[in-house]
């Protein structure tokens, strides 16, 4: 979603919403039944009366009708990394606002039975905003006093090889997302694809390995180091280790992706269809890891793999249902990528 130059017809209506004697839920109780909005948006908003310097605050609502407050903020600005969760989601956003990209810290409330306590807390926000104090200290300061009123009660069950695989991907996707933004594109395997990203002729297969040590990856199928015709095919090879408050988080590789560039709804997509349908769930994010090292192997005629093409007709053996493998990457040592080859083939990739 975009921001889009505001335009003269707002009308009085509109103007009335933003009085200061009014609570933000009515805001988005006005926004949810499509009564004018200001049009800065292309999703309905309407601005408060408060400006932290970069823009007046504003009241939004998310797809499927969520309170969320907006608020501008200088592209510098870090947050804390444990503000969101199942109920509260916290991140930098970017928008283009008059053809410039303006940051903004998005708050939104994930969970209908606190619309009233997200209320309070946006109008707290809008408070600090009004008496000066700078965005990122005014929004970490409101939620910090509001934090145990959006506390989860309950962490559901997903296995940690999934978080870490999921973790991988995104690794490589935010490397993907420097080199362009449109890189959440390429991201084909949560889709059933054979690789886990592809653009046009080149493909990229991603394993994680939870050990600083690990030395080999188990591939799958026969299919999976089977490059494409007339193309190219990259394994990167994710090694990470657990650790408290660590860098590699579902939670903060999204929000980087997302400040990256990145369009938000292609990448939630993404994510529904890996089985993560809320990324700033505790669920999803109770492990975090520090990136110990990423190495990249050209697969090219000699890399250890098995494919189709070494079976007779290009099919296994009668009674052979399926090939599960392991390979040791000291043999693969030759097709390994130094950092600037890694590099270019990032970019050949998304030319």
């Amino acid at each position: 979603m975009f921001l889009r130059r505001s335009n003269s017809r707002t009308t009085a209506s509109s103007r009335r919403s933003l009085s200061m004697s009014e609570r933000p839920i009515e805001h988005w109780n006005r926004l949810r039944v499509h009564e004018p909005h200001d049009g800065v948006m292309e999703v309905p908003s309407l601005a408060s009366h408060a400006d932290a310097g970069f823009g007046p605050v504003r009241f939004a609502i998310g797809s499927r009708g969520q309170p969320r407050l907006l608020v501008p903020c200088g592209a510098g600005a870090r947050l804390k990394e444990d503000g969101s969760n199942g109920r509260l989601i916290k991140t930098i956003s970017r928008y283009q606002v008059s053809g410039k990209w303006m940051s903004f810290i998005d708050v939104m409330c994930a969970s209908p039975g606190l619309d009233s306590v997200f209320s309070e807390l946006s109008g707290e926000i809008v408070r600090r905003i009004g008496e000066g104090r700078g965005p990122v200290v005014a929004v970490e300061g409101a939620i910090d006093d509001f934090r145990s009123l959006f506390r989860d009660k309950d962490v559901l069950d997903v296995a940690d090889h999934q978080i870490l695989g999921l973790v991988g991907e995104l690794a490589v996707l935010r490397l993907l997302t420097e080199a362009s933004p449109s890189a959440v594109h390429a991201w084909t395997g949560p889709f059933g694809q054979r690789h886990d990203f592809r653009r046009k002729s080149h493909a990229m297969e991603v394993k994680t390995s939870g050990r600083v040590d690990a030395a080999s990856v188990s591939i799958s199928s026969i299919e999976q180091l089977s490059d494409p015709a007339d193309g190219s095919l990259t394994l990167v090879h994710v090694r990470a280790e657990r650790a408290d408050g660590g860098r590699l988080s579902v939670t903060r590789l999204v929000a980087e992706i997302v400040e990256l560039g990145a369009p938000r709804p292609a990448l939630e997509d993404a994510l529904r269809h890996m089985g993560c349908h809320d990324p700033w769930s505790a669920e999803w994010n109770r492990i975090s890891w520090d990136l110990e090292g990423l190495d990249a192997y050209r697969v090219r005629p000699g890399f250890p793999r098995v494919t189709s093409g070494q079976f007779e007709g290009g099919v296994l053996p009668v009674g052979v249902d399926s090939v599960a493998y392991v390979i040791d990457l000291a043999s693969a040592a030759q097709f390994k990528l130094g950092h600037d080859e890694f590099d270019r083939v990032r970019k050949e990739m998304l030319a």
